[in-house]
């Protein structure tokens, strides 16, 4: 931890003081381990999901209940190096990770999104694909009994990976109200402010400017004004920002369940929109580079980008990206 004392170029308000430094690295442990526990729940809720759609199958209220349990077992896993006593790290950071997830989908189910293409294209897809829709097998909606003339071409993923339409769907699903599809916008933004506040707190920042800094990380014009809506654009901001957060944090303490939410993240943008795949391998391959640079390993960091973009563009954006490519 930085001393002030011993860094006369620093400004020492902005730095935790050594009495604060055990209450510091416990905070930063439990908003790294909740940020990266929803990005990783959230990465198996999608490709689970897309591996049913290649199976054949559809979305079931089961896909959200894979969500939460990722969540739950990524909140009690246990890291080597995790600071003792495990058991209030680990018990922190599942009711951390549980309220901000609650928060979001209440928040989401009690408000209307009253956006023009989020009453039209957007909510028609999730209500598609929550309806029993397969993209997979039935790109031209054959199989589909509602009567939209339009809803072929309203719906058309030429533009988007699916995923966070197949994410909304599992919430529509097992909640029951298509306006709990926008939950998953508001549950990156948490993500967001829980991977900037251990970042930040990393640095040796006091906590208080640790904790606004991390508030205006989450706050991008962005995903504020998209948050209570069914638009991706804000998913993007965030999952932009939790990729730069996470390298960040992966210079200090390189963590095997910091290394999987990488990967996770790499996963999710590419298929948050087809600008997604661009900002996956423009910031994706800087932030390699840059930590290779600074030493971490490279079989692993090489490992981790190639796996996160196959498992985002071949795995879970299979349909909307290698099918359609194929079909046009």
């Amino acid at each position: 931890m930085t001393n002030p004392e011993q860094e006369p170029g620093m400004n020492p308000i902005l730095l935790t003081s050594h009495e604060s430094s055990k209450r510091t690295r416990f905070l930063e442990r439990i908003a790294v381990r909740s940020g990266s526990s929803i990005l990783i729940a959230l990465a198996a809720l999608e490709l689970s999901v897309a591996v049913t759609f290649m199976a054949g199958g559809a979305i079931t209220e089961y896909h959200f209940l894979l969500f939460v349990a990722v969540l739950l077992a990524t909140c009690v896993y246990r890291n080597r190096v995790e600071i003792k006593p495990l058991w209030r790290v680990s018990a922190a950071n599942l009711v951390l990770s549980l309220l901000v997830v609650f928060a979001s989908f209440v928040l989401a189910g009690s408000t209307l999104d009253l956006s023009p293409d989020g009453q039209s294209a957007q909510m028609l897809r999730i209500s598609h694909l929550a309806s029993g829709w397969n993209p997979v097998y039935d790109a031209e909606f054959i199989d589909q009994p509602d009567g939209y003339i339009l809803a072929a071409a309203e719906t058309r993923f030429v533009d988007s990976g699916l995923g966070p339409h197949m994410a909304a769907a599992s919430a529509v699903k097992f909640l029951g109200n298509i306006e709990y599809g926008k939950g998953f916008n508001l549950v990156l933004m948490g993500a967001v402010m829980l991977l900037a506040l251990a970042a930040t707190l990393g640095l040796s920042l006091h906590l208080r400017i640790a904790v606004v800094l991390a508030i205006v990380a989450a706050l991008n014009p962005v995903s504020v004004v998209q948050s209570l809506t069914t638009y991706v654009d804000g998913q993007v901001g965030a999952l932009i920002a939790c990729l730069v957060f996470l390298t960040m944090i992966l210079l200090r303490r390189p963590t095997v369940l910091a290394t999987t939410a990488w990967v996770a993240t790499l996963a999710l943008l590419a298929n948050a929109k087809i600008t997604g795949i661009a900002f996956a391998l423009i910031i994706g391959t800087s932030a390699l580079v840059f930590l290779l640079w600074k030493g971490f390993p490279p079989r692993l960091g090489l490992a981790s980008f190639f796996t996160g973009l196959i498992l985002g563009i071949g795995v879970i954006g299979f349909n909307g990206y290698v099918l359609e490519f194929v079909r046009h």
